[in-house]
């Protein structure tokens, strides 16, 4: 076993410090600070369920059931195996209507306002090359 082992080859990295970690939870591997989500949204759960005692049992374990949900929705669909920027892209579509595209057709929505004087003064350079 020792002849085995002295063939395999061993790199040092330095990845450990790259990595974002990851926690399994419920089947979902979740990398870097997502699973905080879920835990903040249990705790507000929680509070919720102790700040309203004086309501029925059904009562209470609805309110707090809702900050569960509203959190585990968002790490599903906003969060998780989505890149960086998909947040912010994702409401700027539904605030706007739009949002970066890389179609060609869409790069360009108007001219420039001073598109029409910048192609004056092109023109003007051509001729006053074109004299000399």
């Amino acid at each position: 076993m020792t002849a085995e082992i002295q063939h395999w080859r061993v790199t040092p990295t330095n990845a450990g410090p790259d990595s974002k970690g990851i926690v399994s939870v419920m089947g979902w591997d979740l990398e870097g600070m997502v699973a905080f989500y879920l835990v903040g949204g249990a705790l507000v759960g929680m509070i919720l369920v102790f700040a309203l005692t004086g309501r029925s049992i059904f009562t209470r374990v609805v309110c707090g059931l809702v900050p569960v949900l509203v959190s585990a929705f968002w790490v599903k669909y906003f969060v998780h195996g989505r890149p960086p920027s998909y947040q912010s892209d994702v409401f700027e579509k539904w605030l706007r209507g739009a949002h970066f595209d890389l179609s060609p057709q869409r790069w360009i929505k108007q001219r420039h306002p001073r598109s029409q004087v910048i192609a004056k003064l092109i023109e003007m350079e051509a001729r006053r090359v074109r004299r000399s």
